[in-house]
């Protein structure tokens, strides 16, 4: 593509920012839409949410006014087309020896921010350009790790690798969707996307860079929770083959208490075994969410309103890049490739695996997941 012969940053070189110049000037001014912006006096309008705290909006727009002058290496208080250039291609820690944005990006850039039409963009045009968040965030050796954890050895990422990325971080792709991904990125045509190209895709948050790395990382690391759970026991294998189930038992199964909210938290393998052994012989309905997956915040509302009708099943939710363990967990037990992924599990005398699901499937589908859960369900389950 449009960097061919470069494997992430083989033969990129790295450049260090310039160095910041005078601070930007920052007066309140008129716009022709007649919005008047007064960022020197309300940093927060134009910065962070209205949850943020002043100091920290403060502090927000003093590295704002840092990367601002630092890409205004002429020092005029605002953004020719070059300067422009400079700021998009570059982050606040590195910038690459070549361009890599396209021409035509670049110009839709300056139209959009450029409210008064005079060829740069000012400090408060600016302003509002990082709140739409268009510019590059991330350090260069995370962009590089992300690149080559997709695409291995080879130079640029194939549409198949793109096309499983998008299914990992729980955002799968149809055949035509990724068509119009290639096309609008892959600006050579080969049907491979470059680092450069990859970049491009970071920075309109087509792939988010967190996601990526926090995906492609999610391997439980050295944790002794990803030892011990390779090793593919079941929970009966861990308590040595000597636990009683409740069907085993002589005791009364304990009502479950009344504080029990409609979903359950969990943070560790033990804990969500434990709730499957207390809810004997009744179903209880797990999803896998990760903190960086759009459709699991999508799904979560609607999970919890399943709860609410469904109240003899229970309903428990983990977080697949919480801690090792329960990144453990996910990927060598439920071996989640997809998210939001729902599993269903009933501990029983026919079914005494607590690690063996009745059911599973994926996706943030409403219709799907009350057709499978009504089939997991007993009658006498259902409200």
């Amino acid at each position: 593509s449009g960097t061919s012969g470069t494997s992430g940053l083989s033969g990129m070189m790295m450049l260090a920012r310039p160095g910041p110049g005078p601070r930007p000037c920052v007066q309140g001014r008129v716009h022709r839409n007649g919005r008047r912006f007064l960022a020197m006096n309300n940093p927060r309008a134009l910065v962070e949410d209205r949850e943020v705290s002043m100091a920290d909006a403060d502090a927000r727009l003093e590295q704002l006014r840092e990367r601002f002058a630092s890409a205004d290496t002429a020092n005029k208080g605002a953004l020719d087309r070059d300067a422009l250039r400079n700021l998009l291609e570059c982050t606040e820690t590195f910038c690459l020896t070549q361009h890599w944005l396209p021409d035509e990006v670049l110009d839709a850039v300056m139209a959009k921010y450029d409210r008064d039409n005079n060829g740069t963009i000012d400090f408060d045009e600016f302003l509002i350009l990082a709140k739409d968040k268009v510019m590059l965030e991330g350090k260069l050796e995370e962009f590089d790790a992300a690149f080559k954890a997709v695409a291995g050895d080879a130079d640029e990422i194939t549409a198949k690798q793109l096309q499983k990325l998008f299914e990992g971080l729980g955002d799968p792709k149809s055949d035509g969707e990724m068509t119009e991904i290639l096309s609008k990125y892959d600006k050579d045509g080969n049907g491979k996307i470059d680092f450069a190209e990859f970049l491009e895709m970071a920075r309109t948050h087509t792939v988010e860079l967190n996601s990526v790395v926090e995906y492609v990382t999610m391997d439980g690391g050295d944790s002794k929770a990803a030892e011990e759970q390779k090793k593919g026991g079941s929970a009966k294998a861990e308590s040595g083959g000597g636990m009683k189930w409740p069907w085993q038992s002589k005791e009364t199964k304990k009502e479950r208490p009344a504080d029990t909210p409609p979903v359950t938290e969990v943070k560790s393998k033990a804990e969500f075994l434990a709730i499957v052994e207390a809810e004997s012989p009744n179903l209880v309905v797990l999803e896998v969410a990760f903190t960086w997956c759009r459709p699991c915040k999508g799904f979560q509302r609607k999970f919890e309103r399943f709860a609410g009708h469904y109240t003899s099943p229970r309903f428990v939710k983990i977080f697949g890049n919480e801690n090792d363990d329960t990144k453990a967990f996910v990927k060598h037990d439920l071996k989640v490739q997809a998210s939001p992924a729902f599993y269903t599990f009933r501990l029983s005398e026919d079914h005494p695996d607590a690690l063996d699901p009745v059911s599973s499937w994926t996706g943030a589908n409403e219709d799907r997941f009350r057709t499978n859960l009504n089939e997991a369900l007993d009658d006498s389950e259902k409200p």
